[in-house]
């Protein structure tokens, strides 16, 4: 998995978006918001993708409000593939 998500930090008003490759077929691979003490704050599930290069909108992630700061993004095709990246949220 390779993932990247910008813009970061990330402002409220703005949209935040994720990039990702993935090996193979995943069905409904899941996005956490993770907080800095490891508690999931809020996850989406993606649509089912192929194999490859993949751009989606995961603004609804961050629409319960979390408080500013950092938390962390997972992205987790399946039970044992992830990969996670530190966002900052700020107003």
């Amino acid at each position: 998995i390779i993932m990247n998500i910008y813009p970061n930090p990330i402002r409220r008003s703005q949209e935040l978006t994720i990039l990702y490759a993935l090996d193979s077929y995943y069905s409904n691979p899941i996005v956490d918001l993770i907080s800095i003490k490891g508690e999931v704050v809020n996850s989406i599930k993606l649509s089912s993708v192929d194999k490859g290069w993949h751009r989606e909108n995961i603004n609804s992630i961050i629409n319960n409000n979390p408080s500013n700061g950092v938390y962390f993004i997972r992205l987790q095709p399946d039970q044992e593939s992830r990969q996670t990246k530190k966002i900052t949220i700020l107003n």
